[in-house]
């Protein structure tokens, strides 16, 4: 069987032809030790799914959808998405698209650690999914920058939070990605050119 095995040839498929119909001894191995990692399924709008115009609450939006899945991004499954998200993270994606990732976040106007944050945690390239959790992220991030909270946070990556050290990585994840932002993000406004994406 062994030298069946190596040599191949009309003689091997032959042998799996006939064996086609029985059940093998043992389930195949693929060196995974059993721990597949189960595929998460996408957020779904209670709103619906099409794509009509309007925004708002009852407004015509979508819910995103992955087409390549990130190992970060299986981290999370967000719950669900306010009225506004929907309707604005679509129109968001289309200029992500159009500009590119570097030119489009920079004009978030956040630090460049804050974005680097954001974005080691998902890969905005990755798919609608992706995309819109890092718009959320950029939401929270304005809001904090805005109000002048977290600032050596945003800016330095790390800071003492209820008296705990966190990294802004770890605030993020935990405390944001199934939060509704305070406000959406504006990737509108001009105040500097300090702010650049990392990478």
């Amino acid at each position: 069987l062994e030298q069946l095995l190596r040599e191949g040839g009309s003689a091997l498929a032959e042998r799996l032809e006939a064996l086609t119909g029985v059940a093998p001894p043992q389930l195949p191995d693929f060196g995974l030790n059993g721990k597949a990692t189960p595929q998460q399924s996408a957020p779904t709008s209670p709103i619906g799914s099409g794509l009509g115009g309007g925004s708002g609450v009852g407004g015509g939006s979508i819910s995103p959808t992955s087409t390549t899945r990130s190992t970060s991004a299986q981290a999370f499954e967000v719950a669900d998405w306010s009225s506004g998200e929907r309707a604005r993270y679509p129109r968001l994606h289309e200029d992500f698209q159009a500009m590119g990732q570097v030119k489009f976040f920079e004009r978030s106007e956040l630090p460049p650690r804050a974005l680097e944050a954001i974005c080691s945690l998902v890969d905005p390239t990755l798919g609608t999914k992706e995309f819109w959790i890092c718009c959320r992220l950029v939401g929270h991030c304005q809001s904090m920058y805005s109000k002048g909270q977290n600032q050596s946070l945003l800016e330095e990556g790390e800071a003492d939070i209820a008296g705990e050290r966190k990294t802004l990585e770890a605030h993020l994840r935990d405390r944001c990605v199934n939060k509704y932002p305070h406000m959406l993000p504006d990737f509108r406004r001009r105040r500097s050119n300090r702010s650049s994406v990392a990478g």
